[in-house]
């Protein structure tokens, strides 16, 4: 059987693994440029701002945030190795049908028609979060760098002074306005 929990928070996560001692994780990241523009963005929107407006203090929370639940991710990663694997999101969204049959492959799932894959992820819909009139069918590359063009200059260090050195283990090395993806080191 299967379980999926999404979350940003794996405070507990310790005693998931040691109560569900045949479980495997599935760890998908994203660098964190994206992920804080994304849930700063849902957060001034809860507290009233307008045109993706976002507080300061909730950047500089959400680096902190973003960068605690990587370690954690670190953690499993180094004690856990044979249930626990790893996901970038842009690896994930430039070559869907190899991340996926990775996935299947790390829990043990029937073989893949890889045609039928192909095709199922084609057929995939959705949207970006904070905004409803970005629409999408199949894995779309769109919000890839969206941060770039979204985030103030401001807000682009502060995240970067934060997360920067534990992203770098995760193969997200910042340059400038880009990432450019290498190798995780874990």
């Amino acid at each position: 059987s299967c379980w999926a929990m999404k979350t940003n928070d794996f405070n507990e996560l310790k005693l998931y693994k040691d109560a569900l001692k045949k479980a495997k994780y599935i760890f998908l990241i994203r660098n964190p440029h994206s992920t804080i523009l994304s849930q700063t963005t849902r957060m001034g929107k809860n507290k009233g701002l307008k045109d993706n407006n976002r507080f300061l203090l909730d950047i500089i929370r959400t680096s902190q945030y973003w960068q605690r639940f990587a370690r954690s991710m670190i953690y499993f990663l180094r004690n856990y190795p044979e249930d626990t694997i790893l996901i970038r999101y842009e690896d994930f969204v430039e070559n869907p049908e190899f991340e996926t049959v990775r996935v299947f492959n790390f829990v043990g799932s029937m073989n893949i028609d890889k045609d039928e894959l192909r095709s199922n992820l084609k057929q995939v819909g959705g949207g970006a979060t904070n905004s409803s009139d970005e629409r999408y069918e199949g894995v779309s590359k769109m919000p890839l760098n969206r941060w770039s063009t979204k985030m103030k200059r401001h807000e682009v260090a502060i995240v970067s002074f934060f997360t920067r050195s534990i992203s770098r283990q995760f193969g997200y090395q910042f340059t400038n306005t880009k990432y450019e993806l290498t190798a995780p080191i874990l």
